[in-house]
């Protein structure tokens, strides 16, 4: 009985630690975050991707050609429509800075995950290989809640 009593309740925390991904940065509206999981490329505009899947404690600044285009907690994700041509992506921490380089194409889906790594004070933030039009990253961006700030580069 105790023993059972024990694994409810590492249950009950485990759901609110995972819950408090989504809670520690500013959320989207419910209708982005469904139109966003939709996955429909925009055909004047290359729609980037970029997502985080781990980590609970740590934000990450985005940017997009130098622009701010938010910030990444555990479980989320932002949206960007790109004018065709070559971008730049980056991700910045207090122990690390990563830029990714991509040509968008108008029609295409472009996802730029940001993976966790260990650093000596904080946590480390790196780009994994961009994937194009990927059905791995659609399944981890469907999990996923989307931030408040969107960019769009007309």
């Amino acid at each position: 009985m105790k023993k059972k009593l024990i694994k409810i309740r590492l249950a009950a925390v485990l759901i609110l630690v995972l819950l408090a991904g989504c809670a520690s940065v500013p959320m989207a509206a419910r209708e982005l975050d469904q139109e966003g999981k939709s996955f429909a490329a925009n055909p004047q505009y290359g729609t980037v991707y970029v997502y985080r899947v781990e980590g609970l404690y740590s934000v990450f600044p985005i940017l997009v050609d130098g622009q701010t285009l938010g910030s990444l907690a555990g479980a989320t994700y932002l949206i960007a429509l790109l004018s065709p041509g070559q971008h730049v992506v980056s991700v910045t921490g207090p122990e690390s800075h990563d830029q990714l380089k991509l040509s968008a194409e108008p029609g295409q889906l472009y996802f730029v995950r940001v993976d966790m790594g260990l650093g000596w004070m904080s946590p480390r933030a790196h780009f994994a290989p961009l994937k194009v039009n990927d059905d791995i990253s659609r399944d981890e961006v469907s999990r996923l809640c989307i931030r408040a700030v969107s960019l769009t580069d007309p």
